[in-house]
């Protein structure tokens, strides 16, 4: 828990409960206020603004928690609720997430999972202010030129940036593809002398291999075939500037002597001509390899990465930045909504938790994609699991089977028909749960050498459990062992809800 003091404000209508969170918070730097009823949360709420809330579901005089998340949301974005419930049941803690409440607590409470409760609701309010507030102290640590991270690992790489940056040295940056090492370069670029002057970047491993050292040092005319001009290339370009090659262990090998030369002399000739020219530039490299891995297997010379790597750093990859990956979610959540001009405010727990354990391969650049995709594709106030992409949730991809989140809210309310009872059967009240094998379903094959189409079993797998389930589609998704918005999908996708004729 951090040392600041932080308000919690305490909605139950049953004053042993305040009692109760009093005595198990005490320890904890916290501020607690209580309302007893809807009426006073109202009031409260709008003369004392809280950080956290702790909102019971049955506040009597047929009012709900739920009633009140909303009119919460609106006066306090960034405050997360924590509904706490005897009825702690699927259905119910499904719609406390769906109306956007932050986590659930049953009741009786437990002291500890309290603690730990209302620690990760802090965390999540720190970074909605981080991601939100550009002046809040805590979002300038993490906010560096444009790269986010408060992360130990970051935190490093900011403070070499910053210890180089005044200086002409040689940075070679390292890390998987995705990370912003070319972010790094401008931060490095703009917080030196040459910030003024120009940073020209060139991806070496893009460039057919005749045409690398054209664009390096430019050409005469007639040089070769289609040179009818001279062109400059990219060293004489970025004089008093700052030259970048990007992926530069993918260089040529017979190309590299010419770049270790203009490295330690800054001198290289147009090709074509043997007239020596000079570029006063600084040299930022990157690649996405392990360059003395590059220089051991003999594709990179060791002079050429010595020269290059005065100063190295290495950009750890996104699943190695803990708290990294929901302030990146929630800073872009709030630009992108902006660009696009949609109404969402916030990322649930759940998406949040499942964003954390996914393991970005493509880094950062995959979970700007992620959160992008979500913004375009949905609408809502909150960005939720089932608007994440199947391969984040550890399922297989599914091609062009988009469910609105409007259309899984109405799915979810709409009970799905029984399959058709056999023709044996007389009676209609509910079979008492078996304790044997069960029978033969009536419609599998009837002869060994018939075979059901995937699809078929699939559908009636569902069909079944959803009955069995007496027609809710959640409770049907974790006994089958998959999510509820593959569920949702698959009811859509086998048009389920026509069962009836």
């Amino acid at each position: 828990m951090t040392e600041k003091q932080y308000t919690i404000l305490l909605i139950d209508d049953d004053e042993q409960t305040h009692r109760l969170v009093r005595f198990m918070l005490r320890k904890q730097p916290l501020r607690i206020i209580t309302a007893l009823s809807f009426e006073q949360a109202q009031t409260t709420f709008e003369s004392d603004s809280a950080d956290v809330i702790l909102l019971d579901w049955n506040l009597g005089n047929n009012h709900t928690g739920l009633d009140l998340i909303a009119p919460l949301h609106a006066a306090s974005p960034a405050a997360p609720i924590i509904i706490l419930t005897a009825h702690d049941s699927p259905d119910h803690i499904v719609s406390a997430m769906r109306t956007g409440a932050f986590d659930f607590l049953p009741k009786p409470i437990s002291e500890a999972r309290l603690i730990a409760t209302v620690n990760r609701a802090i965390e999540h309010h720190q970074l909605i202010q981080t991601a939100s507030h550009p002046n809040d102290p805590s979002f300038t640590t993490a906010h560096f030129e444009n790269i986010l991270g408060r992360s130990p690992q970051m935190q490093s790489v900011f403070a070499i940036i910053d210890k180089v940056a005044s200086t002409d040295v040689s940075v070679l940056i390292a890390g998987e593809s995705g990370t912003g090492k070319e972010l790094i370069a401008q931060a490095i670029h703009n917080r030196s002398h040459r910030k003024h002057n120009p940073l020209v970047a060139l991806n070496t491993a893009a460039l057919p291999a005749t045409l690398i050292e054209s664009m390096l040092f430019g050409h005469e005319k007639g040089a070769f075939t289609g040179a009818d001009r001279m062109r400059t290339g990219a060293c004489e370009d970025a004089h008093t500037g700052t030259l970048f090659l990007d992926e530069v262990t993918e260089m040529p090998i017979e190309l590299q002597p010419k770049i270790l030369r203009f490295a330690q002399e800054h001198k290289f000739n147009r090709l074509g001509s043997t007239l020596v020219h000079t570029s006063d530039v600084r040299l930022i490299s990157a690649t996405n390899r392990h360059p003395l891995e590059e220089v051991k297997n003999n594709r990179f010379r060791e002079d050429l990465y010595y020269r290059l790597a005065v100063i190295p750093i290495h950009v750890p990859p996104l699943r190695e930045r803990a708290g990294d990956i929901p302030l990146i979610a929630l800073h872009m959540l709030h630009h992108l909504n902006n660009n696009y001009h949609k109404s969402f405010a916030e990322i649930s727990s759940a998406a949040l938790t499942a964003l954390n354990q996914y393991n970005w391969p493509g880094n950062v650049r995959e979970l700007i994609n992620t959160i992008e995709r979500a913004i375009v594709l949905y609408d809502g106030p909150i960005l939720e699991l089932d608007m994440l992409p199947p391969e984040v949730l550890g399922q297989p991809p599914i091609e062009n089977d988009i469910i609105t989140h409007a259309e899984a809210e109405e799915l979810h309310h709409t009970p799905i028909p029984a399959p058709p009872a056999p023709a044996s059967s007389t009676i209609d009240t509910p079979a008492a749960p078996q304790t044997h094998p069960p029978s033969p379903n009536p419609e599998s094959p009837t002869h060994p050498n018939e075979i059901i189409p995937i699809d078929q079993l699939e559908r009636r797998a569902i069909e079944h459990a959803i009955h069995v389930c007496q027609g809710s589609p959640g409770k049907a998704a974790r006994k089958l062992g998959i999510s509820e918005a593959t569920i949702y999908r698959k009811i859509k996708a086998y048009g389920l809800r026509g069962a009836e004729s």
